[in-house]
């Protein structure tokens, strides 16, 4: 369960970083 919990958590913040960079590759 707080594996679980950490690899949520892991994953919101790689989405959260992944869409920082993603518009600033674009432009």
């Amino acid at each position: 369960m707080t594996m679980n919990r950490y690899d949520k958590a892991f994953k919101e913040e790689a989405v959260r970083l992944s869409d920082e960079i993603g518009p600033r590759k674009a432009a």
